[in-house]
């Protein structure tokens, strides 16, 4: 074999094989896209240190977090997510912070992110005083959400807006959150908490039908059964009623999962704001939902590649054989 017959088949050969390989990484890496699992952080604010949250979120056999402002500073935050092997997906950010940093174009709500590692930002709560009163508020809310979003947008973070059920109370044949969501135009997005929902009497698959296109991520939250709570039952002191680890309660999942997966929903969030047990409903609901989303299927490799690959494969052949 001449040498240059020889480099020419060693490069076309490395190439097909890099090929390849790069290829097979990244339908290896498309395997794993697809629906998420992660656990809301405020779940565990009442036990024991935040390494020790973070420890039994861990052993509960999730990976992904959501965080809110209880993680304390960022930078520290993040230094006991890391030793957890946690990774922050999304953070909730007080619409109190949003506006005291809005003057300052919001980059100590952007550090924070890029601190924590994460993309995504949600305004989770409305304070009595900030609730609207009518659709009108509602749509200021909306617009006001949506200029946060719009300025996120540009540094290439998503925001989105977490409802309860005071959210969805009925408002000129929509609620108040829908009016917000629409008027908060196309940056401003959905972040579904189906336990509320169902707890404002909204059916939580009509709700994501009808947020189809805005859903970024729901909170997987269940709602007790109040003639048999269960053991992952927990809220009734402060609530008047129970949550429930997801699947052990009254939503139907059958029906939600696919409306979220439809409407959107990359992110399934598993919390509850009382539990007894953080490591039993972190564990049952990552088991309940592991068992019952859909897979992601593999993107199949471009229809080209494998016969380029081969291509330059025989070529080194042929040279080979004509030495």
């Amino acid at each position: 074999m001449t040498p240059h017959f020889r480099t020419l088949r060693q490069t076309a050969m490395t190439v097909a094989a890099g090929m390849l390989a790069v290829a097979g990484a990244n339908t290896a890496a498309a395997a794993t896209m697809g629906p998420q699992i992660a656990a809301q952080t405020y779940s565990l604010r009442a036990f024991g240190t935040l390494e020790e949250q973070m420890r039994i979120i861990k052993d509960a056999g999730v990976d992904y977090v959501e965080a809110y402002g209880g993680l304390g500073a960022a930078s520290d935050a993040r230094a006991v997510l890391d030793a957890a092997g946690l990774t922050a997906i999304s953070d909730h950010v007080g619409l109190a912070d949003l506006r005291a940093d809005a003057a300052n174009g919001l980059a100590s709500v952007i550090a924070r992110q890029r601190t924590l590692g994460n993309d995504t930002i949600v305004m989770p709560y409305l304070v009595p005083d900030d609730r609207p009163a009518d659709a009108a508020g509602w749509g200021a809310l909306g617009r006001e959400l949506g200029g946060y979003a719009d300025r996120l947008a540009e540094e290439g973070l998503t925001f989105g807006y977490h409802n309860h059920d005071f959210d969805l109370v009925a408002v000129d044949g929509s609620t108040g959150y829908e009016i917000a969501i629409a008027a908060g135009g196309p940056n401003l997005k959905a972040q579904v908490d189906v336990g509320w929902a169902e707890r404002a009497g909204v059916d939580p698959t009509a709700l994501l039908q009808r947020l189809e296109g805005k859903v970024i991520s729901i909170h997987a939250k269940d709602l007790a059964d109040p003639a048999d709570p269960g053991p992952t039952a927990g809220g009734r002191e402060a609530f008047g009623f129970d949550f429930a680890a997801v699947g052990e309660g009254l939503v139907d999942w059958d029906s939600v999962l696919p409306a979220a997966l439809d409407a959107g929903a990359e992110w399934f969030i598993i919390e509850h704001d009382f539990p007894p047990d953080p490591f039993e409903v972190i564990s049952t609901g990552q088991t309940y939902l592991a068992e019952n989303l859909p897979e992601p299927a593999p993107v199949p490799l471009p229809a080209g590649l494998p016969l380029l690959a081969g291509g330059l494969v025989g070529l080194a052949f042929l040279r080979r054989r004509s030495r």
